[in-house]
């Protein structure tokens, strides 16, 4: 778990701060990487992300990157959550211990395939509680993304003139 603690995660959060490219761009690649990361089952992300990204004309890297809050050790938590709302908008009555259930017996070798196993009731449910997780967390993405490379981008600026000006005093 090395790559999670305080030190990493700061290099991670310079490293989007210094994105090249306009922050609408950089903005764009979270919110399509958030949205895919929520409504496409785990083994369809990638090439969703990518495709996506391609149309939109996004960073496919970072789009991969922000499709990372699922990922094989989120899902057992994530999908029964996302599916029991899912099953409250299709008005499909399912319960979030059975789903935990459910999950959890796919932990050893969760798959695109076995997804497929799975009820349609509960693949509808992943679907719709998906859309609304993925929309909400992608305008929510796009907006949070902005709204930091911008003051970033602000802050560098100002800082950069400052260290100008005062040179040319000198």
């Amino acid at each position: 778990m090395k790559y999670f603690d305080r030190k990493h995660l700061r290099q991670y959060y310079v490293s989007l701060l210094r994105q090249s490219g306009t922050p609408e761009t950089i903005a764009k690649s979270a919110a399509i990487g958030l949205f895919v990361g929520f409504f496409f089952p785990i083994g369809t992300q990638v090439p969703a992300a990518l495709l996506l990204a391609m149309v939109f004309r996004a960073k496919k890297i970072l789009a991969l990157v922000f499709t990372l809050p699922t990922n094989p050790y989120t899902i057992f938590f994530i999908y029964p959550v996302q599916c029991w709302i899912g099953g409250k908008i299709c008005g499909i009555p399912l319960r979030l211990g059975t789903l935990r259930t459910v999950f959890h017996g796919l932990r050893t070798d969760f798959s695109f395939g076995e997804f497929l196993e799975l009820s349609v009731d509960i693949i509808a449910a992943f679907f719709a509680g998906g859309l609304l997780f993925g929309v909400l967390s992608g305008v929510i993405g796009y907006f949070a993304v902005y709204g930091i490379i911008m003051s970033y981008r602000q802050r560098a600026k100002t800082k950069l003139a400052t260290r100008l000006i005062s040179k040319h005093r000198e």
